[in-house]
């Protein structure tokens, strides 16, 4: 009994928990709208995530290791939307956490265009 217990405990422990993929999507989401927004008050025309990324950091507004770390969270993004079984356990966590943070570094810089 003790073996099936453990077989299912293991089992259940590497699986996603629903809520974790929504806060992670809504996270992203906000992280998303407010790169789009920054990179359309440059250009108008900017239609993707990955777009708004290049033309950031080819105006020297996102950092190089800034754009790294949010093209890392855009794939990850791709596989939670595509692929969710493919997620390693703690990996959800770890890219919440890295949103929330990078959300929080943009938000509370400044838009250079906008003093301009």
């Amino acid at each position: 009994m003790q073996a099936l217990c453990d077989g299912i405990r293991a089992e259940v422990g590497t699986e996603v928990e629903a809520g974790q993929l929504g806060r992670f999507l809504q996270t992203w989401s906000k992280l998303e709208g407010r790169l789009m927004s920054m990179a359309r008050q440059r250009r108008t025309r900017v239609y993707s995530v990955r777009e708004a990324i290049d033309l950031l950091a080819g105006e020297s507004v996102l950092p190089a290791n800034l754009k790294e770390r949010i093209d890392t969270l855009r794939r990850l993004r791709n596989i939670v939307v595509h692929r969710p079984r493919d997620l390693k356990p703690g990996q959800l966590n770890g890219a919440l956490t890295e949103t929330e943070e990078l959300l929080s570094m943009m938000s509370s810089e400044p838009d250079k265009s906008a003093e301009d």
